[in-house]
């Protein structure tokens, strides 16, 4: 999804934060720094987590940055049996840990489901981004730029069809770690 300078710059500044274009050109070019609520403001209007905005993530292989957002909402989840729930820190969801894996000699098994279900917790911090962002275009404002209320509608329950499928892929690994360890 594309935002146009424009957009950005109303965005920001509907939340309270003024950023002109010009001032977000600099910012991009690397010509002025920015405070840490024009960050916040940036991702709100990029639908993204502030960390995002601080650099390229990681190059060590199997790393990846945490987006770490607080949301809302949470979703619970049946774990798959032999994991327990452990707290991501700075969020609201609960994800398993590779120690507690259903079967400790399947590390395969382990890494999908911990690969799932950060997919799935990513995947919940972008439903409540993209709702938050639905809110603002239908309260805040008319806007000339930048997506609808309903372009960020149709966004939300393309993201719920994803996070469904990964629900779906956690059922069919606990099971496949039941059969496991049979």
């Amino acid at each position: 999804m594309g935002f146009s300078a424009s957009y950005i710059s109303s965005s920001v500044t509907a939340s309270g934060v003024p950023l002109s274009r010009s001032a977000l050109s600099q910012v991009e070019n690397g010509k002025r720094r920015v405070t840490v609520d024009e960050l916040v403001a940036l991702a709100g209007a990029l639908l993204c987590h502030p960390a995002a905005l601080l650099g390229p993530e990681p190059p060590y292989p199997g790393t990846r940055l945490d987006s770490g957002a607080a949301v809302t909402t949470v979703t619970e989840q049946a774990m798959p049996i032999g994991r327990t729930k452990r707290r991501t820190i700075g969020t609201a969801h609960e994800s398993p840990s590779v120690d507690d894996a259903a079967d400790p000699d399947n590390e395969a098994l382990a890494r999908a489901i911990t690969d799932a279900w950060a997919a799935y917790n990513d995947l919940s911090v972008r439903i409540d981004s993209a709702m938050s962002a639905m809110t603002r275009a239908k309260e805040g404002p008319p806007r000339k730029y930048g997506p609808t209320a309903e372009e960020f509608a149709a966004e939300v329950v393309q993201l719920h069809s994803e996070r469904e499928a990964v629900r779906r892929r956690l059922d069919e690994l606990s099971r496949q770690g039941e059969a496991d360890r049979g």
